[in-house]
This record gives C-alpha cells, sequence and structure tokens, in this order.
C-alpha cells in the first residue's frame, strides 16, 4: 500500500499548561483561550489542538443539558462495561493511578511532572482508563456496538487532504513497517503517554500506555505489531 502518516506529536512547552494550573470554569476557559478570530473556515484545512475538542464539551453539555462526564458514561463508558474509565478530576482519591515522570534529557534522569489541574483539558483530554478497558472501546467501535455499521462508516472515512484525518480518528494506508491499513491515536500531557493502533487487514488492536516521555511509543507499537504478525 501507499506509505503515509501525519505525525500529530505536539512538542510540549512549560508554557502550555499554564492554562491548566488555576481553576476556573468551563466558560471562562473558552472565553479566554479559545475565542479568537477563525483560523480557517471549517472543512477547509486540518489543524490539530485541544481547542476543537474543549469547545465540543462545551456543546455536548449544551445539547443534552447533562454534565459531560454523566453523558459519556451513559452512552459509551456503561454500555462497553468500561468500568475503569472515567472523567479525571485533582480532587479524585485514586490510589492506583499511576504517577507520571518527564525526562530530563540535559541530565538524563527522570523528574516528576510538573503541578496540573486534570479537569481543565475537560474534553480534550481529562480521562483515566486501562488496557482492557480502552481494547473494549476498540472492540465497540470497529465492531459497530456504539453506531449503526452506516455511521460507523463515516465516523471512519479518511481524507487525504485533511490530514489523513477521519471524525475523531487518524488514518494511514501504510506506514513504515506496518504495511497495511490502519487507523491510530497518540496522546500525551507530560509524562502520561498512549498510543493506538486498529490495523484493518490483520485486525489486530495495539495498545501502549507509559507514564514517561522518554520511550518512543508508536516505535514500540511497530515492534508489537511485527511480533504478532509473525505469531499469524
Amino acid at each position: 500500500p501507499t506509505s503515509n502518516r501525519t505525525d500529530h506529536r505536539a512538542t510540549w512547552h512549560p508554557c502550555h499548561h499554564r492554562p491548566y494550573q488555576t481553576n476556573i470554569s468551563l466558560d471562562a476557559f473558552i472565553d479566554q483561550y479559545c475565542s479568537e478570530e477563525l483560523v480557517s473556515e471549517p472543512g477547509e484545512r486540518y489543524a490539530y489542538g485541544n481547542t476543537e475538542y474543549i469547545l465540543l464539551h462545551k456543546i455536548i453539555e449544551t445539547v443534552t443539558e447533562e454534565l459531560y462526564q454523566d453523558y459519556l458514561k451513559k452512552v459509551i463508558l456503561d454500555p462497553l462495561k468500561m468500568n475503569n474509565t472515567g472523567v479525571a478530576f485533582s480532587t479524585n482519591d485514586r490510589p492506583e493511578w499511576v504517577e507520571s515522570y518527564v525526562l530530563n534529557r540535559e541530565q538524563n534522569v527522570f523528574e516528576q511532572e510538573d503541578f496540573y489541574l486534570p479537569e481543565l483539558f475537560f474534553g480534550s483530554a481529562n480521562l483515566y482508563s486501562t488496557l482492557l478497558d480502552l481494547f473494549k472501546f476498540d472492540q465497540g467501535l470497529f465492531n459497530a456496538q456504539l453506531l449503526d455499521a452506516t455511521s460507523t462508516s463515516r465516523l471512519l472515512e479518511i481524507i487525504p487532504e485533511l490530514g489523513y484525518t477521519a471524525y475523531g480518528l487518524w488514518g494511514s494506508n501504510g506506514w513504515n513497517r506496518i504495511n497495511e491499513p490502519f487507523y491510530y491515536r497518540t496522546g500525551g500531557i507530560l509524562g502520561s503517554r498512549a498510543n493506538w493502533i486498529h490495523t484493518m487487514d490483520s485486525n489486530l488492536t495495539i495498545i501502549v500506555l507509559s507514564n514517561n516521555d522518554g520511550t518512543d511509543l508508536y516505535e514500540l507499537s511497530e515492534q508489537v505489531y511485527l511480533m504478532q504478525t509473525r505469531i499469524h
């Protein structure tokens, strides 16, 4: 297949998380950080950032008249029995959550990540989960358990001129050593990192989580893919 993959990983800089250190409401956050002029008309070009998902959080609450976390639980988490997934708040007392670390590349040592309030990422990045729950989501999505077959097909439609994005996912016809079409999502806040890949020919699901930023998770995902395809 034709090789293509867009690198969607953002470079994290200390100033990027300053908006997430002082507790403010969703509306105040939108007014302060998500209310400038449009960069482009919708559908005209691709750009990735937290802003769009924070606005989506607001849209969901406005349309449903429910809290984001309640609606998420009702339409996704409960139907798929994702019992260990939810919206993270700084007030949560969850001893099973692991601490995250960032690599000081000058000194080659890991340091605990800087403070931030996870709830201030709103709909863009404030979930906690487990490998098993993420696998349940993967199976629910690709087996049309969340949406009907027509809607699922539309959700997965890849638009090459918009950075090979689908509706909330990224796609590729094959890239580097993964030589088949696949969908993927990466994610990261300081030391908390994730990579999710679903291949379409071999039907493999690869999910890698890390509590530090010192490992290339896509490279690790490729290694898992190669091991699995050799086995099969």
